[in-house]
């Protein structure tokens, strides 16, 4: 048998976990996602990887465009 302090300790962590912190981190992914979400699609958009058929363009002259 061997034994990995990486393995044990996020199972041990995974044992200690109260409600309001995976609450906390789930608010936290959420915002997160919601600012990442458009300007990632903004960036593809302007260097010609992604394009939607009706975008909706959200621009902050003269410095972001940005398009979802």
């Amino acid at each position: 048998m061997y034994f990995c302090p990486c393995v044990d300790s996020v199972r041990i962590a995974n044992d200690n976990v109260e409600a309001s912190t995976l609450i906390k981190q789930s608010v936290a992914m959420f915002c997160a996602a919601a600012v990442l979400g458009p300007l990632c699609d903004g960036q593809h958009s302007s260097h010609n990887v992604l394009h939607y058929a009706e975008p909706q363009i959200i621009s902050l002259p003269p410095v972001l465009t940005l398009e979802t």
